[in-house]
């Protein structure tokens, strides 16, 4: 890493454009990441809110046609909205600039300690303190995977991979910490009724959208 570190020094000293050209290709990753991570809470969020109305209401309850403040409808938009992102990002990997500072970018996505978060992750854990984040609290949230999904390993072997990111104004631990919730601007507007009931759950007051 500190060889690629070297070669970036260099690279900026006699090339800049192509520097420039690295820095931007990984800012806009880490932008779509980041909103990968307020969907997957969000999406946390709402399940949340699903199973308690399916506690709350009796089995004989005459069905309804999903409206906008269906937690149900609102997970199935966010979920659509993140295979959105997940295309984003493969296309960025396609689109993705030669370079020391894109190698390092790469040894730290997919290099894992030894508690299966990567590099990055790590990288990121003193910036989503300083922001009032979970990993600046003793909650221990961000160590926790967002979602898990099987990786094939070979053969028929596949092993369980877990989706690490850090808190976003979806972060149920966050809204309860601060008191508040104001939905992330970049995700689809939540019905008023429903983003109450999310702030209600996280003990905290819906102060509205940006």
């Amino acid at each position: 890493r500190s060889r690629l570190r070297q070669k970036a020094r260099i690279q900026e000293r006699h090339m800049p454009g192509r520097i420039r050209t690295q820095k931007g290709w990984i800012k806009r990753y880490k932008e779509n990441e980041d909103l990968e991570f307020a969907l997957l809470q969000r999406v946390n969020c709402l399940e949340r809110i699903r199973r308690l109305q399916n506690d709350k209401q009796p089995e004989s309850s005459p069905r309804h046609t999903p409206g906008p403040s269906d937690p149900k409808r609102q997970i199935s938009l966010a979920e659509e909205h993140y295979f959105r992102c997940q295309r984003a990002s493969k296309a960025l990997e396609y689109d993705k600039p030669p370079g020391p500072l894109t190698d390092e970018f790469d040894f730290l996505r997919h290099h894992r300690n030894s508690d299966e978060q990567t590099l990055e992750w790590e990288e990121d854990k003193i910036a989503c303190a300083l922001l009032g984040g979970c990993c600046g609290r003793r909650c221990r949230c961000c160590e926790r995977p967002l979602r898990c999904y099987l990786m094939p390993e070979g053969g028929k072997r596949k092993g369980m991979v877990g989706i690490y990111g850090h808190c976003t104004a979806e972060c149920g631990c966050c809204m309860r910490n601060r008191g508040f919730y104001r939905p992330d601007p970049r995700l689809k507007a939540l019905d008023p009724e429903l983003a109450s009931k999310i702030a209600h759950y996280y003990e905290c007051q819906y102060v509205g959208e940006d």
